[in-house]
């Protein structure tokens, strides 16, 4: 009886639109995080969500997620009192460990806030080589990732 009640007025108790509605959005591919404490992220640096759900700079570090490629530079001073925005889509220039043309299309993990390579301690995954440019650098699509 209390399922087909439910069912009545729609998911949630809500019913369906009637009408155009407006919604919240963001815009795609940029998103906005909390710091943690004393964090110094760098523009242009990779960046990752600590095990606490804090922005940190970027690290094979265990129980950390990369959030992406930070927009701008913010230092953190008590723990989410400071957010920073980071593109969290995108193909980005970086700089690698030591890749080859043959890892085309091969999962790229964090190494440092700047550097990333074709494996892992931690697999903090990073994105996808689309490009080749030499043993030390290539193009990642970081939309490509695992979450």
């Amino acid at each position: 009886m209390m399922l087909v009640m439910l069912m009545s007025v729609g998911v949630l108790g809500m019913a369906a639109l009637s009408a155009d509605a407006e919604i919240d959005r963001k815009a795609g591919g940029l998103q906005s995080y909390p710091v943690e404490a004393s964090a110094q992220i760098y523009k242009g640096a990779i960046v990752c969500i600590n095990s606490s759900g804090y922005l940190v700079a970027g690290a094979d570090t265990s129980g950390y997620l990369c959030a992406g490629i930070a927009y701008e530079n913010v230092l953190g001073t008590t723990q989410g009192a400071k957010f920073c925005r980071v593109y969290t889509e995108g193909v980005f220039k970086l700089t690698a460990i030591s890749i080859a043309q043959t890892q085309i299309g091969d999962a790229m993990y964090v190494y440092t806030d700047k550097e990333f390579d074709e494996t892992s301690t931690n697999s903090v995954l990073l994105g996808v080589l689309m490009e080749y440019v030499s043993a030390t650098s290539g193009w990642v699509d970081i939309s490509k990732r695992l979450t």
